[in-house]
């Protein structure tokens, strides 16, 4: 390896207060040494803290949104994630809930 870290993307739906969202928040802190770590957030509501050093997409979705228009939305959305995770040269990602992990299928 040259010295590089691997770059890692975590997709979430928000980092609200929640299990997923906190485990997140852990993983962030735990892995930020071992990866460059990009956090994707569907919506942009953070309620536990990301260390400086994390690259944080913001993907300005509503939380609360009709399906049809989410559904809808999904193209968009998932070639907005793979022109970052290009531009970036990210080739880890891992996803928590349904949202995200459409997306970037």
């Amino acid at each position: 390896m040259n010295g590089s870290r691997p770059k890692l993307l975590i997709f979430i739906n928000t980092l609200q207060s929640g299990g997923a969202e906190r485990v997140v928040s852990l993983l962030l802190g735990h892995l930020k040494d071992e990866f460059e770590i990009h956090l994707a957030l569907y919506s942009n509501i953070i309620e536990y803290v990301i260390p400086p050093e994390i690259q944080v997409l913001n993907l300005q979705q509503p939380l609360v949104q009709d399906k049809a228009i989410r559904f809808l939305k999904l193209p968009y959305i998932s070639w907005k994630v793979y022109r970052y995770c290009k531009k970036n040269k990210i080739n880890i990602s891992v996803a928590f809930y349904t949202a995200p992990v459409i997306s970037m299928h």
